[in-house]
């Protein structure tokens, strides 16, 4: 741990003025065993950095989740996706820490959330007590763990943020006693030629003699470890002609921890001079989605790796950034030759490289190949906003929504039985956008009794994910974050409920809960009430298993009950189911 304690104490003064002062030791660990980290900070995830760590309980639900510095309980959230059920401690250090994921809370913060549940007749809650009203010491109890929300496997999501704001710090920076020694280990290696008039050339060392390939798109290079240092594999130079990019695939991992995990720091050298460097202190939760700019979002989509990018696309606003000049990118010159370094550190400072060599070279005009211009319908520019319009569909999309600029295309594509206007291939959907877009689509095949069960959806083949949306005087409108090929739909069907463990009739005196199973076909679960004997009763939902829970509180009476649900979707259709039980 001193290495980590010692590298902390250099980095307290870099810290912009988002930032709190960090204290090493301030954080005891919320779980009463050992931290074993299943996620790391800054993690690449889709669409997003993850912004905390995840804790491992043991494969356990119920693990007491303490607090680990005084303050007091300033928000609680119950959602049946995402973050699930949700504290947040505010210390008087001015920083916020975050459990999720949870299954249950102490009573007194169970209590108080029911009763807020009740007046609003709402599993889902975002409650903020009055500040003191739950107070904590170090050591306390306040919940237990859970796997609540989107989380697919029991575990503690743990965030530190600075004050109320989106900014989250790195956990692990306070010491939290996580062991690791393993350094982080490097599984690809990506050129880029960056500009229209740029290429690589490698001078490969063949058995006899040498021998020279030029690249004009981006190339995987094969690499081999020698020590704590990766080397390209039989390559004698790399030769560059105008700009040229690096991106690593990598990973890491803790001690007695199986789990694949990212880095924390990483810096580019060329002769000596840094000209990229990133370090994960911290970063706002409302700028996570350049990820898509870090990471190569082609490779990503059609191959499943994330090659992290060490220079910059033109809209890339990432905030854990440093010391970047030409935006990280290596200019070739004739007969200029230097080394090349990328380093990277985990969390605890165990750390690799990879080396080697470029030069400058010369390439004549004549020698580029000659291009095939793929026709487009309008050049985007990604800093000003954009617009395009045909006689069935309207887009807009808001300044910055694109990474670079875009040469826009789209196709319509035969409409479907099942669609109400015509499909469109809107541009491609290996390209990333950083905000939603308005999408707007004519819907003149759309029969009045549907205006208000229209909307907009994802079309492939006979598959149809639904976006959202909006009927207005022809037109359906709905906001979209990815390109794809898209459609107006209906969505006239009821969501689908299902009793589990009772039927009409049954007799209840042993069960401990009632069961429901919800879910849509199309638009998406709204919102949903249940009650017995005309009374409002508590049902949680777990929405990655669409199930519905009521956890009885009293004890049976041998009287005959009424239950009656009520599941509504998106697009307003309603289920509705009532039947009798004895208890």
């Amino acid at each position: 741990m001193s290495r980590l304690y010692f590298f902390v104490l250099l980095v307290l003064c870099y810290f912009d003025s988002h930032s709190q002062e960090i204290v090493p030791g301030f954080l005891k660990s919320p779980v009463p065993i050992p931290v074993y980290i299943s996620g790391s900070f800054s993690e690449l995830r889709n669409n997003h950095f993850h912004g905390g760590i995840d804790i491992r309980t043991d494969g356990r639900i119920g693990l007491p989740v303490v607090a680990p510095a005084d303050g007091y309980v300033s928000r609680i959230t119950i959602e049946a996706g995402n973050y699930g059920k949700t504290v947040f401690i505010e210390h008087p250090s001015g920083i916020t820490t975050v459990y999720a994921h949870l299954d249950a809370f102490s009573k007194e913060l169970t209590d108080y959330v029911y009763f807020h549940q009740k007046a609003a007749e709402s599993y889902e809650v975002d409650l903020t007590p009055e500040p003191g009203k739950f107070p904590v010491k170090q050591g306390d109890t306040f919940a237990y763990s859970g796997n609540s929300g989107a989380s697919r496997s029991p575990h503690l999501h743990f965030e530190v943020r600075e004050g109320k704001s989106n900014w989250v710090i790195n956990p692990l920076l306070y010491g939290l006693d996580v062991k690791d020694d393993i350094p982080p280990v490097i599984t690809g290696i990506r050129l880029y030629p960056v500009g229209e008039n740029s290429a690589i050339e490698i001078e490969y060392k063949g058995k006899s003699s040498t021998y020279t390939r030029r690249y004009f798109n981006p190339v995987n290079v094969a690499f081999y470890k020698s020590g704590g240092t990766y080397r390209l594999s039989g390559v004698k130079m790399v030769k560059v002609y105008g700009n040229m990019g690096i991106a690593i695939e990598c990973r890491d991992m803790m001690n007695d921890c199986g789990n694949v995990l990212d880095i924390y720091k990483g810096e580019l050298t060329y002769k000596g001079n840094t000209i990229f460097a990133q370090e994960r202190q911290h970063f706002s939760l409302d700028d996570t989605r350049y990820i898509n700019a870090h990471c190569d979002y082609y490779e990503k989509y059609y191959h499943g790796r994330n090659f992290q990018r060490f220079f910059l696309l033109p809209n890339n606003k990432i905030s854990f950034y440093t010391n970047v000049e030409n935006n990280g990118l290596i200019t070739g010159r004739v007969y200029d030759t230097g080394n090349v370094e990328l380093r990277i550190w985990d969390h605890h400072l165990n750390n690799v490289a990879v080396e080697f060599q470029v030069t400058g070279t010369n390439i004549k005009p004549e020698e580029f190949p000659v291009k095939q211009m793929e026709s487009y319908l309008k050049l985007f520019y990604y800093d000003r906003p954009n617009y395009y319009s045909d006689s069935g569909i309207e887009l807009f999309f808001p300044e910055n929504s694109f990474y670079e600029n875009v040469n826009f295309v789209m196709k319509e594509l035969p409409a479907r039985r099942f669609t109400y206007s015509g499909i469109y291939k809107i541009h491609k959907p290996e390209i990333p956008l950083q905000t939603a877009f308005t999408l707007r689509l004519k819907a003149d095949r759309l029969p009045v009794k549907y205006y208000s069960k229209a909307l907009v959806a994802e079309v492939s083949g006979e598959s149809v994910r639904a976006v959202g949306g909006v009927y207005t005087n022809g037109w359906v409108e709905a906001k979209v974050k990815n390109f794809g090929s898209y459609a107006v739909v209906v969505d006239s069907v009821a969501p689908v409920v299902r009793t589990v463990n009772f039927v009409n009739g049954s007799n209840l005196k042993y069960a401990k809960d009632l069961k429901v199973s919800i879910y849509d076909l199309l638009s998406g679960i709204k919102s949903y009430k249940a009650y017995i004997d005309g009374e409002w009763i508590l049902m949680e939902y777990d929405k990655k298993k669409g199930l519905l829970t009521h956890r009885f509180t009293t004890l049976p009476d041998g009287n005959e009950h009424s239950f009656r649900i009520i599941v509504i979707d998106n697009k307003d259709n309603v289920k509705e189911i009532n039947l009798n039980f004895k208890r």
